[in-house]
């Protein structure tokens, strides 16, 4: 049970830190989403989420052991 709220704490710590890290590259290269009237959210937006998600799953998979048919599923989700 500890083992799954470890691995847990890790993979948002994980994600806070690829958003961090997309979040400033997304600004250098113009990945920012702008309100309009069709938008509810004020200010710039980086669009790095789906990035943010996938480099986590893939650093989790590449890391941590896991079924060799989870990473073969996963893997082949990417193209």
């Amino acid at each position: 049970m500890i083992n799954y709220i470890l691995l847990a704490v890790l993979f948002i710590i994980l994600q806070i830190s690829f958003s961090y890290f997309y979040s400033r590259i997304g600004k250098e290269l113009g990945l920012i989403d702008f309100p309009s009237e069709r938008k509810r959210h004020v200010g710039a937006v980086p669009l790095v989420g789906g990035l943010v998600i996938y480099s986590s799953f893939v650093f989790f998979f590449l890391i941590f052991p896991t079924n060799i048919e989870h990473k073969i599923i996963f893997f082949s989700s990417l193209f």
